[in-house]
């Protein structure tokens, strides 16, 4: 269902950073990628509102939707992930960790404030290695590689793999705490 304005269902639980209604649309088929008519997703919608929904567990809405394949920030556009998500370290984690390979530039560094840098330090560390010019590990690359695979049925697919529960989580892109 979409208003005059091609808003659905889905951007307003994404506007609101509703996990619950956003998991429940998705389930019975939301559209993740339906523009409004902004040309907005609803993982703009989210990435709009992550500094002033923290309740609204913005890691849980990324992860949700980009499970259920919605598209990837750009790649030069990802400094306004950190300026919206820079307090929100495992919303960074789980969007950068949908990339299998993605480079840090000077908008990352002035994206986040110094002592939000200091309070997340080893986090913040953890991502300008990991967005170096240098490939990310075996096991990203390889997480990447399945869920390619699997493209926007990841939510359902990980599932029937014969994999252990740690593994699956990693598959869902499910925040370790640092960027490998």
């Amino acid at each position: 269902m979409q208003e005059e304005d091609n808003k659905t269902a889905l951007h307003r639980a994404a506007w609101n950073c509703d996990h619950i209604l956003m998991q429940m649309l998705l389930e019975a088929g939301a559209d993740t990628n339906m523009m409004d008519i902004n040309g907005c997703a609803p993982i703009q919608y989210t990435l709009k509102v992550t500094s002033v929904r923290p309740a609204g567990l913005p890691d849980i809405c990324y992860q949700l939707l980009l499970n259920h394949g919605a598209a990837r920030i750009y790649p030069p556009q990802f400094h306004k992930v950190l300026q919206s998500c820079h307090s929100f370290p495992r919303a960074i984690e789980v969007m950068i960790n949908s990339y299998d390979h993605i480079k840090a530039t000077s908008k990352w560094i002035t994206a986040i404030p110094k002592v939000v840098f200091q309070q997340h330090q080893d986090f913040y560390e953890s991502l300008f290695a990991a967005c170096s010019n240098t490939p990310r590990t075996l096991v990203h690359i390889s997480r990447c590689a399945v869920r390619a695979a699997l493209r926007n049925r990841c939510h359902d697919n990980v599932d029937k793999l014969l994999l252990p529960p740690s593994l699956k989580k990693y598959l869902l892109l499910e925040p370790e705490g640092r960027i490998f």
